[in-house]
């Protein structure tokens, strides 16, 4: 939350502006039904719990409909209230919550897993969620507050968080995590564009080496996380700060490794049109009476079918194992074993012999493999795995039943 008297010139600085869009407003609906939403919101003070403010929230979340709330300025005595009021507003009492983070928390509709704190200074929270039945894969949700002064201490909370995650990478973490888990980091991180913290977030480029080890890129193909950069839903611009403030310190990271992004915007209900206003049930103050942030909203459309993993030593021969679960919705595991250093591919077939995935096309070691086919965007039916490893060839049938 910020309170100091900032210069304007200074905070005409502090947002950017984007190239010219389309005229018409973002559409605040998924672009797909089944697409899973997450919202992050700084929500001032527990405004989300605060008798005078809750209208307002009310009106916003009933509005967006999120699967997932990462909220930040919330304090561990209020997160049960703000799970209890947002069941209510969506009509659903699946929502649990898990605050942990001295000042953060996470409502969602999924189960979580399992969550712990990620830094010593309590700024962050890590949050596994189970959303296999939705994305085929388990959702790893970072939620991060950094203080708002000094810069040398959100410095070093970014330095540490990189740590931790190349820590988790070679086995030591909070919880066990599967590889190519998909990450999205949210959170209020109270630094403007461009700093080196932010440069540490997303690129892995860690400043004190000697105290957080080496540099590592976080997403999982070793490059660095993507800044989702939204433009707010009825503007060309992506500053989250309410009430007349342009400036972004708001942000949304993911690993563009695994994710495929649907809709996303930064809700800014002064600046709709009183037509879009009317047709979600909005009102213009809204957004600027509830907190001095602006929610930004991501849609998760989907997760890269591909997830390979070497699980143990070396095996005896070329084996297809039977996919696992069959018939399945959206995804099934598929596990290998290839005896010797040869060309595999791994093809997925639809019942008139047109190929529909590749899977693998490479020369691997000797292993046994563990793979995730996605189905999501195929029709319902019989399809055919397919494992050519040299001069071996063997098919499983798999039925995706929506």
């Amino acid at each position: 939350m910020i309170r100091l008297l900032i210069p304007v010139t200074f905070l005409l600085a502090s947002f950017t502006m984007l190239p010219a869009q389309d005229s018409t407003s973002i559409p605040l609906t998924r672009f797909q039904p089944s697409d899973l939403r997450i919202m992050s919101y700084n929500i001032l003070l527990g405004g989300i719990v605060d008798q005078e403010r809750q209208s307002y929230f009310e009106s916003i979340i009933k509005s967006l409909n999120p699967d997932i709330l990462a909220l930040q300025e919330i304090n561990s005595r209020q997160v049960n209230t703000a799970r209890s009021n947002i069941a209510t507003w969506l009509n659903d009492n699946n929502f649990t919550a898990v605050g942990l983070s001295r000042s953060n928390a996470l409502v969602t509709r999924y189960p979580i897993l399992n969550s712990a704190q990620f830094i010593d200074s309590g700024n962050s929270s890590v949050i596994l969620l189970d959303t296999e039945a939705e994305l085929g894969s388990k959702l790893l949700v970072i939620n991060t507050h950094l203080a708002f002064m000094p810069e040398s201490s959100r410095q070093e909370d970014a330095d540490e968080i990189i740590m931790r995650l190349r820590e988790w990478r070679s086995g030591t973490g909070p919880f066990e995590l599967e590889s190519n888990t998909p990450i999205v980091h949210v959170g209020d991180f109270n630094q403007r564009s461009p700093s080196p913290i932010l440069t540490t977030l997303t690129e892995g480029d860690i400043i004190d080496e000697a105290s957080f080890g080496a540099d590592f890129p976080p997403d999982w193909d070793g490059t660095p996380i993507l800044d989702l950069n939204s433009i707010q839903n009825a503007d060309t611009v992506n500053y989250t700060v309410s009430r007349g403030r342009t400036v972004k310190i708001d942000y949304v990271f993911y690993t563009d490794s695994a994710i495929e992004v649907g809709n996303h915007y930064v809700l800014n209900t002064r600046i709709m049109t009183q037509d879009d206003l009317t047709t979600y049930n909005l009102e213009t103050a809204d957004t600027d009476s509830a907190s001095d942030h602006l929610p930004t909203i991501m849609d998760i459309a989907s997760i890269l079918s591909v997830s390979v993993e070497t699980i143990s030593s070396v095996p005896a021969k070329f084996i297809l194992l039977a996919p696992y679960p069959n018939p399945f919705n959206p995804s099934t595991t598929i596990k290998y074993s290839v005896g010797q250093a040869v060309h595999v591919e791994l093809t997925v077939y639809d019942l008139l012999g047109r190929q529909v995935s590749t899977l693998v096309n490479e020369p691997p070691a000797a292993g046994e493999y563990s793979m995730k086919f996605n189905a999501r965007g195929l029709a319902s039916g019989a399809y055919f795995v397919r494992l050519t490893a040299g001069a071996f060839v063997e098919s499983a049938e798999v039925i995706f039943a929506k």
